[in-house]
């Protein structure tokens, strides 16, 4: 392996209400590049919500035994809260910064391809970063969703977040102009030549089900070509989990 390098960068940002180092702690990013020699693809992957990069290390290493080159992420917790406007802004930052270092690092290295792949909240990022970067060819999306907002008011996991947002008078309809630009259903116009490969779950509560068929529907519409694989007995933790472990679709 050529290279493996770690990184833990910081978003900067201009919140008054913060102090400085609060703001930094709340909005941190890690990344970790391997490359392989001799790669032609690039796979860039996206976690879960509250996951560490030790949450990929599996699938990245069957990444790199399949002789493709590895750019991973993790992200603060902290990007979805109460705040919807910095839940926006960090987003945005987190797709420019992404958006930077696959730029970069196509320059520097001749890869051919890139993948991108997300799980859970993670394929609001994949979707946002894969339709702003050259050489994509293909999306694979674990546990998705037609939108975040959408996902966040429905899902039982941030029924709190809700009631907070209802406490300041936003409405989902508010919230999903607010957060247009991080839905993955708006996330699809470079992708028409991209294989995507959804898989979602019947008995997923967390981002639910008829968010992920959202998703496919208009994926459909937009003329992208999509492989679905529907799992029919296992919850959105199981799927993502098992998808993390077993997965062979990147």
């Amino acid at each position: 392996m050529e290279e493996d390098k770690y990184y833990i960068e910081f978003l900067d940002g201009n919140h008054p209400e913060e102090t400085l180092k609060h703001t930094l702690l709340k909005r941190y990013v890690k990344k970790r590049f391997s490359k392989r020699k001799d790669a032609d693809t690039l796979v860039v992957i996206f976690p879960p919500w509250h996951a560490k990069l030790i949450a990929v290390q599996i699938l990245r290493d069957r990444v790199l035994h399949s002789n493709m080159s590895c750019l991973e992420y993790e992200f603060s917790s902290r990007i979805l809260s109460a705040d919807y406007k910095s839940t926006a802004h960090y987003f945005e930052q987190i797709r420019e910064k992404a958006h930077n270092d696959v730029t970069e690092i196509l320059k520097k290295h001749d890869f051919k391809e890139v993948h991108v792949i997300g799980f859970s909240m993670g394929t609001v990022l994949a979707t946002m970063v894969a339709n702003s970067v050259p050489k994509v060819s293909k999306v694979v999306l674990h546990a998705p969703g037609n939108c975040m907002a959408e996902c966040l008011w429905k899902g039982i996991r941030t029924q709190k977040i809700r009631r907070a947002f209802e406490k300041q008078g936003l409405s989902l309809i508010k919230l999903k102009k607010e957060w247009k630009s991080l839905a993955p259903e708006n996330n699809l116009t470079q992708l028409r030549n991209t294989k995507m490969h959804i898989v979602i779950s019947q008995k997923d509560h967390v981002v639910p089900h008829e968010c992920g068929l959202k998703l496919i529907r208009r994926a459909k519409q937009q003329g992208l070509k999509v492989n679905v694989l529907e799992h029919h007995h296992t919850g959105h933790y199981l799927t993502v989990l098992s998808d993390l472990l077993f997965s062979k679709d990147f």
